[in-house]
């Protein structure tokens, strides 16, 4: 049985090609940049660098992905409180996400819970009074807070849909 070799370490240039490849097909954040190269590398500090040179260039944002990331999740249904999950997990600061996601102004998160309810509702196919305690669920997964999510459970426009259904 044949070992795989190990390929050898890049070198600045071979890390900064990588990067940009990585980077022509979407941003990422640093730390996502970071975890995908860092086995690559040949030490820490000539990654380090790297990083550094990218964002020197502006070809590397962590501000330009947080807020196209940000605009993603809102445009798929999700609440503000899975928006900062997901931004902590790629590595961008608590500060940075909040911020972005307070750029979002325009949004009412009240109206996009009361959006994501009334498709969930009719895939459900069940009556309101049954259907409260999956749609709660289901708002608390996609990160609306629990205030939105009752204020949306009482609506009543949020009942006309029941006779839809």
């Amino acid at each position: 049985m044949k070992k795989k070799l190990k390929p050898d370490p890049l070198d600045r240039s071979d890390l900064i090609n990588r990067a940009t490849a990585l980077l022509g097909r979407r941003d990422y954040s640093r730390q996502e940049l970071w975890r995908k190269l860092s086995p690559l590398a040949e030490s820490t500090e000539t990654l380090n660098e790297v990083l550094d040179y990218l964002a020197t260039l502006g070809w590397q944002s962590d501000q330009r992905f947080t807020s196209q990331l940000v605009n993603s999740l809102v445009r798929r249904g999700r609440g503000p409180l899975r928006i900062s999950r997901d931004l902590s997990g790629k590595g961008i600061d608590q500060s940075m996400a909040e911020e972005a996601i307070g750029q979002t102004d325009e949004i009412s998160w009240y109206e996009a819970a009361r959006a994501e309810a009334v498709k969930k509702l009719r895939t459900l196919k069940l009556p309101l009074s049954e259907a409260r305690p999956k749609l709660y669920r289901f708002l608390l997964y996609r990160g609306f807070t629990p205030d939105i999510i009752q204020s949306v459970l009482q609506d009543p426009v949020l009942s006309g849909e029941e006779d839809t259904a």
